[in-house]
């Protein structure tokens, strides 16, 4: 070898060395910096726990202020929560983006920085917008909380507990369709235009974050790139078992009414479900049982007759949680919880209340019947729920997805409604597992849980559409029916038309929350 080969093999060889050293201090500077910044934002998560802790908790007391009391007072409370919690979220999320934390080692750091990053309508820049939008809400929230429906001049009915009575107990038809027409003449239609700007707002807002409208911001909460398909795909296996419903119970449905009342689509009227918005056909079950004389699941009559109060309903739930192992509610619980209708202007929905650690609450217009007595139970797997995720972060609170929750809640359900739990509360005088009674309490189970399936579907599909302009303002109900027809094999009992906003009907649009979940 030369001289020169040598020299300049050997320049080389240093050089390389070199490089090496020098990426090696690059990758373990990178490490360190990043490690660092780990430490950093570990820190700042801690400060973040604390006031999110703080602002969650006055946002929840305003929001269980007005939801109980529709004052002018209360909402202007409400209003001002919401803006200073939304400042809070975007600074928050601006804070996130000043972090590289997609390369940080911890998944629970990283999760956390996902969470408070996706800060959905909050994310609006112009906050005269984002005041517009919490109004429109507010709006057709309140539409829905104060209708009444006049069936005559001296017969003025709410929802709760008036219609829902007369749609469990009633089978008189032109009742039923007067009553169905008028709720969506007093709700949805009066909130069409408040809509339409609604989902304007909305779409605008989740752009600020990525998003190109709002169907996507929930979609993507459910965290699955293929959730929608998934979706239709359950669908189709359950199909053919709501097909079989849908035709029992309408073959039942022709003898009660008789045929003419039923177009020749083959679709059952949507008003004599036993429902307002046909989505449970659990209070139809004395119409179509198949062994009708056996003892019945449905214990209404016998929750009466046993002198069940509201309040003991509540206990006994509670002690179903007990005998799984959980601790009893705090006084608190029980102080500053609503349980049936506290009369003026309120939201009557049932839901589970976090406000903070040490106060958990339900609101509640709970009557004596089991359609109530089941959902306090759900109600309460969501305080439970609650109460063991009060140690955790404040991004980890909620459940770990949007359909979590009610999961969770749905189990509980299934198993208090069994015969032999019933049969230990004496709500059922005795325990037959016999075929017939067995296809009886079945029947009821599916009246109740398959008969909702396509609806839940529904309302969503539907507000997907609406969010990603595949159907417009100008066909808005058209296509609630095209889709209500051809999932759940229902159709309207009078003449529709665009003037008319029937899925504002239904509280989770009213209150523009996700339904599927």
């Amino acid at each position: 070898m030369s001289e020169v080969v040598f020299w300049r093999w050997k320049v080389q060889n240093v050089i390389s060395q070199i490089l090496e050293l020098l990426l090696a201090v690059l990758i373990l500077l990178i490490r360190t910096s990043v490690g660092s910044h780990e430490e950093d934002a570990r820190h700042w998560l801690q400060q973040y726990d604390l006031q999110a802790s703080q602002i969650y908790r006055q946002v929840a007391l305003a929001e269980w202020k007005y939801s109980t009391d529709f004052t002018n007072q209360n909402e202007q409370l409400l209003m001002k929560a919401l803006v200073i919690k939304a400042s809070f979220e975007r600074n928050a999320a601006v804070k996130v983006s000043e972090f590289d934390w997609a390369r940080f080692g911890s998944e629970t750091i990283k999760r956390q920085m996902k969470i408070i990053s996706d800060i959905g309508a909050s994310a609006m820049a112009d906050i005269s917008k984002y005041k517009r939008l919490l109004e429109l809400v507010i709006q057709q929230k309140k539409i829905y909380n104060t209708a009444e429906v006049c069936l005559n001049e001296d017969r003025c009915m709410s929802l709760y507990p008036d219609l829902r009575r007369l749609y469990a107990e009633s089978k008189n038809e032109s009742d039923l369709r007067r009553a169905w027409q008028l709720w969506r003449d007093q709700t949805g239609s009066k909130m069409r235009g408040i809509y339409e700007e609604l989902v304007l707002l909305q779409d605008e807002a989740v752009s600020y974050i990525g998003y190109p409208n709002m169907a996507e911001y929930w979609l993507s909460r459910y965290e699955s790139s293929r959730f929608e398909s998934e979706l239709e795909e359950i669908w189709k296996q359950v199909r053919p078992l709501y097909g079989m419903l849908h035709t029992y119970v309408k073959h039942h449905l022709w003898h009660q009414y008789g045929r003419k009342l039923f177009p020749e689509s083959g679709h059952i009227p949507a008003h004599l479900l036993g429902n307002m918005w046909a989505e449970n056909w659990m209070n139809i079950i004395d119409q179509v049982i198949p062994y009708p004389g056996l003892q019945k699941i449905d214990i209404t009559s016998n929750l009466r007759s046993e002198t069940y109060t509201v309040r003991k309903m509540f206990e006994a739930a509670e002690n179903f949680f007990v005998s799984l192992g959980f601790d009893r509610l705090s006084r608190s619980f029980w102080t500053n919880s609503v349980f049936t209708h506290p009369g003026g202007g309120n939201d009557c929905e049932a839901s589970a209340w976090y406000i903070d650690t040490n106060d958990v609450r339900i609101k509640m217009c709970a009557e004596v019947t089991m359609e109530d007595f089941l959902r306090i139970h759900r109600e309460l797997g969501h305080v439970y729920y609650h109460l063991h995720s009060e140690t955790l972060p404040v991004s980890f609170r909620d459940g770990a997805n949007l359909g979590f929750h009610e999961a969770v809640g749905g189990a509980i359900s299934l198993s208090v409604q069994t015969p032999s739990y019933l049969h230990s509360l004496g709500l059922l005088k005795s325990l037959s597992f016999d075929f017939k009674n067995d296809i009886n309490f079945l029947l009821e189970v599916a009246l109740q849980k398959i008969a909702f399936l396509p609806f839940g579907y529904v309302l969503d599909k539907w507000r997907w559409s609406v969010f990603r302009e595949q159907t417009l303002p100008s066909d808005y109900n058209a296509m609630w029916w095209k889709l209500r027809c051809e999932y759940q094999g229902v159709s309207p009992p009078v003449p529709r038309t665009e003037s008319d906003f029937d899925p504002g009907s239904h509280y989770h649009v009213a209150a523009n929350e996700p339904y599927i979940r």
